[in-house]
This record gives structure tokens, C-alpha cells and sequence, in this order.
């Protein structure tokens, strides 16, 4: 059982949004840019920490989303790659926390019972990594116990993501089954963007 276990929460949004031609972090979604929607479901739920990683076009974002209650972490190699953003998060996090969890700056439907579900089902669980599934396909969030910090941050520095991990230990996996497809939806197109506003009009989550 890990019922005092302390989670952290890393919301990865540095990216250029290249195929959006726009920061992506400023998209309005019910009435306010994407990434603050994202933020407050992030502070709804029971993380004892939410860390964001800014990078592209910060100084903008700082400016128009309300960032007083969150870490932010401005990562200045966001070219690179998401992997500079990862090791970012996780060179704040240090030892403070008993796991970490990654969301995504583009997923506006992972709300705070999303979050919550992985948090619950960590705390009773032995298994060292959950991860949100949709007909047992891999989605997100995912969290990663302490035990492998240091692993995730080798993998950042040799510009690797955390599924090398995922697929690395696949015996160290819970998987938190969801009866929609809400933890694929990202936004990367203007389409993609689109359809989400389409989704939240229907109400379908």
C-alpha cells in the first residue's frame, strides 16, 4: 500500500506546435487557452505538485495563462525535442516525490478524474509504472514510480522517450482501462482542434 505516496505532476508544453503553425498552449477551449484548462484539471486532482514545462514562445504564454499556483519550468533546448522537456520536469522533481506523473500539454480531455483513477490505482498497486489504456492500447497520463527517476532521466539525456521504458519493463506495467477514447485526443492540427471543439459541444465527455 502507498497511501502517504507524494505525486507530482509534469505537464510537458514546450513544443513549437510545427504542423499547428500556432502555440498550441494558446488554443481557446471553453473560453481560455488550452494548456489552462489543462492546468486547473491538473490542480483539481490529488497531485501533491504540478510542474510545467514551458518553452516555445514562453514569455506569451506567462503572460496570458494565470501560472501563480504551479512550478514552472522554462526549458530553453525545446527544439531538441520533448525528451529536453522531460528531463527539465524531472530535474525539478529530485527525490522530493514518491512517483511522477507526465501529462501532455495538448490532451484538454484528461481531466482530474483521469488523473485521479491513475493516482488511486498507483496507491494500491506493487506495480512500478500505470498507465491509462483504451482497448488495451497505451495512452495518457502514465506515472512512473521513484525507483525509476534515474532511468528517466538517462533516457532524456540520450534524447529517448519514456515509452523505451514502457517497452523496457512491460512486467512493471499496470494498466488503467478507460471506457472511452479520451486519452488518445491530442491536438496537432487545425483539424485536430476542430474536432475537439466539436466534441466539447456534443458533451460527449
Amino acid at each position: 500500500m502507498r497511501d502517504k505516496a507524494r505525486i507530482a505532476g509534469i505537464i510537458l508544453a514546450a513544443g513549437k506546435s510545427t504542423r499547428m503553425g500556432k502555440p498550441k498552449q494558446l488554443l481557446l477551449y471553453k473560453g481560455r487557452p488550452m494548456l489552462a484548462n489543462i492546468i486547473e484539471s491538473a490542480l483539481r486532482s490529488n497531485l501533491d505538485e504540478v510542474i510545467v514545462v514551458l518553452g516555445h514562445q514562453y514569455e506569451a504564454v506567462k503572460k496570458k495563462i494565470k501560472l501563480n499556483h504551479v512550478n514552472v519550468v522554462i526549458n530553453h533546448h525545446y527544439e531538441k525535442g520533448q525528451s529536453t522537456s522531460l528531463k527539465a520536469g524531472m530535474d525539478t522533481v529530485l527525490s522530493l516525490y514518491d512517483g511522477v506523473m507526465f501529462l501532455l500539454g495538448d490532451m484538454p480531455f484528461v481531466d482530474d478524474k483521469v488523473i485521479n483513477n491513475l493516482i488511486e490505482t498507483y496507491k494500491h498497486s506493487e506495480k512500478e509504472i500505470i498507465v491509462a489504456s483504451f482497448h488495451q492500447k497505451r495512452g495518457h497520463p502514465v506515472l512512473f514510480n521513484g525507483s525509476l527517476f534515474s532511468e528517466l532521466k538517462q533516457i532524456a539525456e540520450k534524447d529517448e522517450g519514456a515509452r523505451s521504458i514502457l517497452e523496457k519493463y512491460p512486467d512493471r506495467i499496470e494498466y488503467v482501462e478507460f471506457s472511452d477514447d479520451r486519452i488518445f485526443i491530442d491536438i496537432d492540427t487545425q483539424k485536430d482542434y476542430e474536432n475537439l471543439l466539436n466534441r466539447s459541444q456534443s458533451r460527449r465527455f
